[in-house]
């Protein structure tokens, strides 16, 4: 069976999945997805699943093959997967909702947690998770700003690293604060109860929140113990050293970085 171009010119969104862009063009042409999806592709040799052809869906849609590549990262001759989630998510519901056929899934890269555009928390969700609004926490917009930044410094594995880094720095702070709430553990129950508002926790709670909430001070830290400012020694020595003295400076150098970087503002640009 050999499909004509589709009357709809629809395109892809940036990286969104092969199968989320069939369903929606399958929509908006009131046409069976099978019907659509077998023209356009091939068996995978050893496999029931069956790979889409560039050229082919370029010939059904309109748009040139460059741009479909582009825009679906599985239709890349050579996708770079470890710099993608493994999990394909929804995005920004404000970025998808110019992309008419139904919900939109997108494969993003691991740098990517905010929508600055629109003020969405994008990053890992829980399952079934929508993209949650920041409520004015204008800090993690500038904060993505910043960990692109580094990301043009250091490259996309030395920043992946550096940034996972921070997250587990703050999350090990956060879980030993004091009493009292002083210093960054207050901004960070702050944020927190914008994101999962009090009250509302069983239908809001989800570990993607908590992460937003200290998603400014992880940045910050990448920025200081990233390769390029740390050499080779720093947070591993920490993290690795059997010695209690060295572990007790260790975390006392975290808990003062961390509240050093709640307190400096992340630059505007």
């Amino acid at each position: 069976m050999v499909l004509s171009r589709l009357p709809i010119a629809v395109a892809p969104a940036r990286q969104e999945t092969v199968a989320s862009y069939l369903t929606r063009l399958a929509n908006l042409h009131g046409l069976p997805l099978r019907e659509l999806w077998e023209p356009i592709s091939v068996p995978r040799p050893g496999s029931r699943r069956r790979d889409v052809l560039a050229d082919r869906l370029a010939a059904v849609t309109g748009h040139r093959r460059e741009h479909l590549v582009r825009a679906l990262p599985e239709l890349h001759p050579a996708p770079d997967w470890l710099a993608l989630r493994h999990q394909p998510q929804p995005g920004c519901p404000r970025c998808n909702a110019r992309h008419p056929g139904g919900p939109v899934t997108r494969l993003l890269p691991h740098h990517r947690y905010v929508c600055t555009r629109h003020r969405y928390w994008i990053g890992p969700p829980d399952v079934d998770q929508r993209a949650t609004a920041l409520g004015g926490l204008d800090h993690l917009a500038r904060a993505q700003r910043h960990h692109l930044r580094l990301l043009r410094l250091h490259g996309a594995a030395a920043t992946y690293d550096a940034v996972l880094t921070g997250f587990l720095l703050c999350g090990h702070l956060w879980a030993e604060r004091r009493e009292d709430g002083v210093g960054v553990h207050r901004e960070w129950t702050r944020r927190a109860e914008v994101l999962i508002p009090v009250g509302t926790e069983t239908v809001t709670f989800s570990a993607s929140r908590l992460f937003a909430a200290v998603y400014p001070e992880a940045v910050r830290l990448a920025g200081l113990i990233s390769p390029r400012q740390r050499g080779d020694t720093g947070p591993r020595v920490m993290a690795t050293s059997s010695d209690n003295s060295s572990s007790r400076s260790g975390a006392a150098w975290a808990a003062r970085t961390t509240t050093w970087a709640a307190m400096t503002p992340l630059p505007t640009g």
